[in-house]
């Protein structure tokens, strides 16, 4: 009997409206430590490819951000980060004086969570489960 096929791995990346490009990399550069993904053949000639899109990389995930000029503030874009040691994160968000949310904990998972926005109001959620190893 031969092995069912793996459809899907993982969520390689999502992508999120923005409307300060340079804002948003210095922020997700600050809080997460990601660095900005600059797609190789970027040369200006006529067949490299015109990439509008921000891409930030933290190894294991990618975020990509679309420049609008405008985002409806009732739309609801969420995405979660799981972060290594849940404390030293939040103190890290101290130093550099961002807000989060007070944090909770979820029993059922042996879970800790937060929330955060990000410079255009996206919902972030910091978690962190105990039992986990990555």
């Amino acid at each position: 009997m031969t092995a069912p096929v793996k459809l899907a791995h993982t969520i390689h990346h999502v992508n999120f409206p923005i409307t300060d490009p340079a804002k948003t990399e210095k922020w997700y550069t600050e809080v997460f430590g990601m660095s900005r993904i600059i797609p190789k053949g970027r040369s200006g000639s006529a067949n490299a490819p015109k990439i509008q899109a921000l891409l930030m990389t933290h190894g294991n995930f990618d975020l990509h951000f679309s420049p609008v000029e405008h985002i409806d503030p009732k739309t609801h874009y969420h995405f979660a980060i799981e972060v290594e040691d849940f404390d030293a994160f939040l103190a890290h968000l101290d130093a550099l004086g961002v807000h989060y949310d007070e944090p909770y904990s979820r029993p059922q998972n042996n879970s800790r969570t937060t929330t955060l926005h990000d410079p255009d109001g996206h919902h972030v959620e910091i978690t962190h489960h105990a039992d986990r190893t990555w």
